[in-house]
């Protein structure tokens, strides 16, 4: 089964294997279909490709099904708001506002905004940048007893990141359901077959850190207009 880009968006098609693989998609449009999660027309279906467009997954949607969603403290918040102020620095610079901050025992070791734009570094991810800061003030490149927190549900290489530098807990905000690497789209963060895995909580402020990138994307569809 392939997956490639819709017609309409960024919506993935999946298309069926060679016949004799006896592999057919219409079960799983079905079962999507019966979730709510797509709208299926089989009869506007074209050879062997089935389109699928989300009907009911809000990008950058709330609350977060994660199983260790936390009951975030006001500190959790008050960090969490922290990052949402590094988010709002690389949206001034034309950049997806997605902030992050590295803190232990109630201080910052390092933060970062996304500057992957401005950088010309497809790594420039807040979290990255986060996690650079406070290795080089920690003079080491592992990090125990510290806590990330990012706006944005982290991506598999911000995830594979953390994992390296033994962070003891990841907070983040809004869902990631297109990359996200912590039980959005895939388990990188939480995988227990690591070494070592931190403690990760999605969901704090995710309606703020939702609604800051959702006016970001729908200001730049807008300008395009």
């Amino acid at each position: 089964m392939q997956v490639g880009k819709g017609p309409i968006g960024d919506w993935p098609f999946f298309s069926n294997p060679s016949p004799e693989a006896g592999v057919t998609v219409e079960p799983l449009c079905r079962f999507l279909a019966s979730a709510q999660v797509v709208q299926w027309n089989p009869a506007a279906c074209e050879g062997k490709v089935v389109w699928l467009c989300s009907t009911n997954v809000d990008l950058f949607r709330e609350p977060y099904p994660v199983e260790n969603a936390g009951s975030f403290t006001m500190e959790d918040r008050s960090w969490m708001h922290h990052a949402m102020t590094l988010a709002a620095a690389a949206e001034n610079e034309g950049e997806v506002p997605v902030g992050a901050v590295v803190v232990r025992d109630g201080k910052i070791l390092g933060e970062g905004w996304n500057r992957t734009i401005s950088a010309n570094d497809p790594t420039a991810h807040a979290e990255i940048l986060a996690l650079r800061e406070a290795g080089d003030r920690c003079g080491n490149y592992r990090l125990p007893g510290c806590t990330l927190y990012v706006t944005l549900e982290p991506c598999c290489m911000c995830a594979g990141a953390m994992i390296h530098a033994r962070l003891d807990r990841v907070v983040f905000g809004a869902i990631d359901p297109k990359t996200g690497a912590a039980g959005g789209v895939f388990r990188v963060l939480t995988d227990p077959r690591h070494n070592q895995v931190p403690v990760v909580e999605g969901g704090c402020l995710s309606k703020e850190c939702g609604d800051q990138l959702r006016r970001f994307f729908r200001r730049r569809r807008e300008e395009k207009t």
